[in-house]
């Protein structure tokens, strides 16, 4: 496992990486690709919005792996042309981006069901299914409807006109959602405690637990 001092440095210089680009590409008047830089530079300061201002505090491997995602998409992705250089670049990430979602979509109705007091039990069933619903709508539809606006705005080309490849791209988000709903449940029923993907969930819950007393207060139904 990476240190905490490792995942530190990763994580601000992937963001000193994405400044310097920017500056490189306005200097370059390349608006397009600055415009999709910003976007990135605005979008890895979410897990800090969301500890300012909701106090909320994510797991900083999860944290990593945000920033890292919306890296890896907007920059190698439509920057570097990734997508059109490795034709698995696409799917790979349309998977993680729907697992990705599916872990959001986890944490949050497990938040919600430790919350009451005598705690408010949600079946396994319903919880898996939440995720994989919350996963498709954010990591699916709305990423599509930002693809789409964004070429018709600009015409960055990032759905290349075509069908299919929206199609494709709700197919592979819907297999990383399917992914973490299955996994979520059979941790749910303790199917999984003992492995080593089981006890990794284990410690992640606990640790975003630990981190995060206040959304777990109990309240009167």
């Amino acid at each position: 496992m990476l240190s905490e001092t490792l995942k530190k440095i990763f994580y601000y210089t992937i963001r000193i990486l994405t400044i310097l680009i920017f500056i490189s590409a306005v200097i370059g008047q390349n608006w397009g690709n600055a415009l999709v830089i910003l976007i990135i530079f605005i979008l890895t300061y979410i897990p800090t919005w969301l500890r300012i201002k909701h106090r909320l505090y994510l797991p900083l491997e999860l944290d990593l792996v945000v920033i890292g995602f919306i890296f890896f998409t907007l920059f190698l992705g439509e920057i570097n042309h990734y997508y059109y250089k490795f034709w698995w670049w696409d799917v790979f990430l349309h998977i993680e981006a729907g697992f990705l979602c599916g872990i959001l979509g986890f944490i949050f109705i497990y938040s919600i069901n430790n919350r009451y007091k005598g705690r408010l039990y949600m079946n396994p069933s319903f919880v898996a299914l939440f995720a994989f619903t919350f996963s498709l709508a954010v990591g699916g539809v709305l990423w599509e409807i930002l693809e789409f606006i964004l070429d018709s705005l600009f015409n960055l080309g990032m759905q290349e006109n075509s069908l299919t490849d929206t199609m494709g791209d709700l197919i592979t988000d819907t297999i990383g959602a399917l992914l973490v709903a299955i996994v979520g449940y059979l941790w749910m029923r303790k199917k999984l405690r003992s492995t080593f993907v089981g006890g990794f969930i284990s410690r992640f819950i606990s640790r975003f637990v630990k981190r995060n007393r206040h959304l777990f207060r109990k309240v009167k139904e």
